[in-house]
């Protein structure tokens, strides 16, 4: 376990979720499965007991960061943002007053490159799927993907990690996500 993933339970486990905010920067959302499964390009901000943490799009960094430091308003500053309600979205709603049992990270890397697209420096390790297991067999999977719609179904299909992607909110199912 690095030294993050021991940040990161230390910072949730035990925790109690006191709100929960949502936040889009384009102007919809994909609501596959109005109970279960969304994806936002924005990020999330939870507010446990005195702390905040935060996963959302940075907009200096252009990229999804993990922090526990700033609001999410500070990142998505720059950018054409909304907050969106939770409260009418039924599984985000359903875990305020939950505690967080347990945390499952799944980092990916990128290096930053150069003028000729040749990478340099040290990889760099961002998360690209956490998932949150809560009090009364409750779970959230926050996840960078990208993905295809069957539009005659209206439904995800083929969803595949990436840094550069949206953020999937899935709650109480899990869903399988490819590698790259």
């Amino acid at each position: 376990m690095t030294e993050i993933d021991i940040l990161i339970k230390q910072k949730l486990l035990g925790k109690t979720i006191s709100t929960i905010r949502l936040f889009n920067i384009n102007d919809d959302y994909y609501a596959f499965y109005e109970d279960s499964h969304w994806v936002f390009d924005g990020g999330i901000q939870f507010c446990i007991d005195d702390a905040i943490v935060c996963w959302g799009y940075d907009y200096e960094k252009e990229m999804m960061e993990l922090s526990f430091d700033k609001e999410i308003t500070d990142k998505l500053e720059g950018t054409k943002h909304y907050q969106v309600d939770s409260k009418n979205i039924k599984g985000i709603s359903e875990l305020q007053g939950a505690t967080i049992k347990d945390v499952s990270i799944k980092w990916e890397f990128y290096q930053n490159i150069d003028e000729n697209f040749e990478p340099y420096g040290d990889k760099i390790y961002a998360p690209i799927e956490i998932v949150l297991y809560f009090d009364f067999n409750m779970t959230l999977q926050l996840a960078l993907i990208d993905f295809e719609i069957d539009e005659q179904a209206f439904k995800m299909v083929q969803p595949t990690y990436d840094l550069e992607g949206e953020m999937l909110y899935s709650f109480n199912k899990q869903i399988k996500i490819n590698e790259l």
